[in-house]
């Protein structure tokens, strides 16, 4: 069972940084169809397999150490070229599960790749502010500084 990341051209393999260490430590590689390839790494079907899957991705802690490894393979590989990013826990059967992907999706993906060329992904957080005090401040409102007066 391949868990898959995201596909690049083929052409561009050879530009791909030194990866970071996958889900798995089993080691990424490149599963090509055409004119795509896939950035895949073999996985245990006991994690990946539709039932088992489903209750991981509701432990919290599993799920935000796939998110990191997914979206750290994701940035590496986008560092070095354009990239579409599939969705979290893809997984394929074989490596001709994962051909067969590209293939049923050439067409979209080619159509990506040219619409992301040049662009780059970024993030951002907001974080909400203090809350406003539960009782209010005793004693006189806030006076303001008198406006500045104008030269003679």
């Amino acid at each position: 069972m391949f868990y898959v990341y995201t596909v690049i051209e083929a052409f561009a393999a050879d530009a791909l940084p030194d990866l970071p260490p996958p889900l798995g430590g089993g080691g990424l590689r490149l599963v090509s169809a055409g004119r795509h390839a896939a950035v895949v790494e073999a996985v245990d079907a006991r994690h990946f397999e539709e039932e088992p899957l489903r209750g991981h991705l509701e432990d919290l802690e599993w799920l935000s150490a796939v998110a990191r490894a997914h979206h750290g393979v994701v940035a590496a590989v986008g560092s070095a070229t354009t990239t579409v990013p599939l969705r979290l826990a893809t997984v394929c059967r074989g490596e001709e599960g994962v051909r067969r992907l590209l293939a049923g999706a050439d067409a979209r993906i080619a159509e990506a790749l040219v619409r992301l060329a040049g662009a780059q992904e970024w993030g951002g957080e907001g974080h909400p502010g203090a809350p406003p005090p539960k009782t209010p401040r005793r004693g006189p409102p806030a006076r303001l500084p008198p406006p500045p007066r104008a030269p003679p």
